[in-house]
This record gives structure tokens, sequence and C-alpha cells, in this order.
């Protein structure tokens, strides 16, 4: 059986360029509704200039961020627990920058992601068949696991954005193995697994990872995170109260 803290909220992204205190007090206030003991800011990091990446904060942006949630972090402590973090994009190319991050700042966590439908993983990926690129998938989250700079592994199987296949009609059957030994990565190198729910409203019809592949970690001794990926006050611990009926236990 596995079980999840269905309390917190481990990965969020409340930046919002222009008034960026007024939108992270927002999904504060939404967590205190929600009754939720933590949640967790896991914003973009900014990733190597090389990487000529779009979908992250600049540096700047990062400290404001940093600043901010480190504010909220002590004007809410005797309401709910807050996490600043980072959401950091693993690529060979990064891994220094990711480094120099987590000198910089005290971070709380650090989550670990793929995001092969942008740069700087796009022009590598973009003309692969659907099977190659679930393979190159799982050889780069190996990869990660292994350099030891993550806390938790986000949105496993979020490759399936990049695929011509999205839905339901995903099937994760033939990579039983390779989730597998992914989880046996995480077991051997501590981290933890997220169970994200964005997967619900994005076209997969399924959590994230799916949810024949999560069960397939129940034997690993491994821990878990649940998550909503909200980009939005509203989004805030998206369906935590259905969670069960996705095959998982509270």
């Amino acid at each position: 059986m596995i079980f999840i803290d269905v309390s917190s909220d481990m990965h969020t992204h409340p930046f919002e360029k222009g008034k960026t205190k007024e939108s992270m007090e927002r999904f504060v206030e939404r967590a205190i509704e929600r009754k939720l003991a933590t949640i967790a800011f896991t914003e973009h990091a900014p990733m190597a200039p090389t990487c000529k990446a779009t979908h992250t904060l600049s540096m700047d942006e990062l400290e404001s961020y940093y600043v901010f949630a480190d504010a909220l972090k002590e004007k809410y402590r005797s309401k709910i627990k807050i996490l600043v973090g980072i959401e950091a994009d693993y690529h060979q190319g990064n891994l220094i920058n990711i480094e120099n991050l987590k000198k910089t700042y005290a971070f709380d966590l650090v989550l670990g992601s793929i995001h092969l439908h942008v740069d700087p993983h796009l022009e590598t990926t973009k003309n692969f068949s659907d099977e190659r690129l679930v393979a190159h998938a799982f050889d780069l989250t190996c990869q990660m696991i292994e350099t030891d700079l993550f806390d938790g592994l986000a949105h496993l199987d979020f490759f399936r954005y990049a695929l011509a296949l999205r839905s339901s009609a995903y099937d994760p059957k033939p990579w039983r193995s390779h989730y597998e030994q992914i989880y046996e990565k995480l077991e051997q190198h501590t981290m933890f697994l997220e169970v994200n729910t964005s997967g619900l409203s994005k076209n997969f019809n399924s959590i994230l990872p799916a949810t024949d592949a999560l069960a397939w970690s129940e034997p690993f001794r491994i821990t878990y995170s649940l998550a909503s990926d909200a980009h939005a006050p509203s989004q805030v611990a998206y369906m935590f109260t259905r969670f069960c009926g996705q095959g998982v236990k509270q």
C-alpha cells in the first residue's frame, strides 16, 4: 500500500511578473483555505545561458522570488508551513548552474525535472519517434537521479507531453522495467517520488506518473509527495480530495 500525505502540496508556481508578492500570498491564502499543513513554492530555476531556456525565471526574478517567499514563510509561520524551493531542469549543460544556485540560496527542496518539449532538449528530440523519445526520457531521468543534486523527482513521465499521444492512449506497460529501474535508483539515492495531479487537467487523463506505473513503485522503499503543480491559486491542491480514486491510498 502506498501512503501519501494529502495535507501538503509540494509543487507550486506562484511567481507572476510584476506582482510577485501579491501572487505568492494568494497561493498561501488558498492553501490555508484548503486546510493544507504545508505548501511548497518550487518555481522554475534559471538555467545556464547556453541552454537557451525560455520557461524559467531570470536570475533577477529568482532573487525577488526567494526574498518574497522567505518573508511569507515568516509571516504565515503560525498558520501554515511554507517551503521555499525550485524546480530545476536536468541537462548536462545545467549541472554546474544548479550546484551554484544551491550554494547561493538556502532552498528547502530542489525538485528535478525534464521538459523534452522545450529547449534545451527540444533541439535534440524534435525529430525523435515516440518510442525513441520515451527511451531517451528514461535514460535522462536515471542520469538525473545519479547526480544527487535533487531532493525529489517531479512529474515522472511528463515526457508524454511531447508525444503524439498525450492522453490515456499512452500505455506504460511496455516500459515497466524502465519505471522500476527509476524507482530502484530513487531508493538508492534517497529521493522522493512526486505524484502530480496536474495530469488530470492536461489531456493526460491520469496522474503523473501514470496510475499503473505508480503502483509498480510499491515494492521499493521510497517516499512520496503529492503535488498540484499549480500555476494559479485556484489550482492549489487540485484533485487532492479525489486522489484515492486514482488508485492510491491516503
